[in-house]
């Protein structure tokens, strides 16, 4: 049986414990907190909503996955746990084999866990710059299904000076495009 339940009230508590230490600390104010649980507030109704406009397409992608054995959950900095969560979940649910990795970890030993074929599901959720998006590439080079964003941390976002400024050369990774 698996309980979504737990998971978001650890979430909702750490939430608020940190808004109110924020208003303790003075770096948030109250009509700012105020907000902050106004929102909070919308958010089962939100869900809600994107359950319902979303229901197809969850059911074409359960209908697309249903036969594989073996998916990856990754996620960077807030989205790691939700994707422990989710892999989690889908073993209890699926009685599959599920693991969820920390997207900065994915060029070390998870790589070797990628095949032709694996599900990857890419926890995004804050607005982060190309590096989440760049580090699931790799899977997407060993012919895994992850969407990912092939945009580049030394383009325009940085004005090309990042490279000039560092006195000792990045290593790339031998599987690396050359650019990241």
């Amino acid at each position: 049986m698996a309980s979504t339940k737990a998971f978001l009230a650890q979430i909702t508590a750490c939430y608020l414990l940190g808004l109110y230490l924020a208003q303790l600390r003075g770096n948030k104010w109250h009509d700012e907190v105020a907000d902050y649980l106004t929102q909070l507030g919308r958010m089962p109704a939100k869900i809600q909503k994107l359950l319902d406009e979303q229901q197809e397409a969850v059911e074409d992608l359960g209908a697309k996955l249903a036969d594989h054995a073996s998916f990856l959950f990754l996620g960077r900095h807030v989205g790691f746990p939700v994707a422990l969560e989710g892999a989690l979940k889908l073993k209890e649910l699926a009685y599959v084999h599920a693991e969820g990795f920390a997207a900065g970890e994915l060029k070390h030993s998870p790589i070797a866990l990628v095949e032709d074929g694996l599900p990857v599901f890419v926890i995004v959720l804050t607005r982060v710059g190309p590096s989440c998006t760049t580090r699931s590439s790799p899977t997407s080079r060993r012919s895994a299904p992850a969407a990912p964003d092939h945009r580049h941390r030394r383009g325009r976002a940085t004005g090309g000076h990042a490279a000039r400024r560092s006195r000792h050369p990045r290593r790339r990774h031998p599987r690396s495009c050359g650019r990241c």
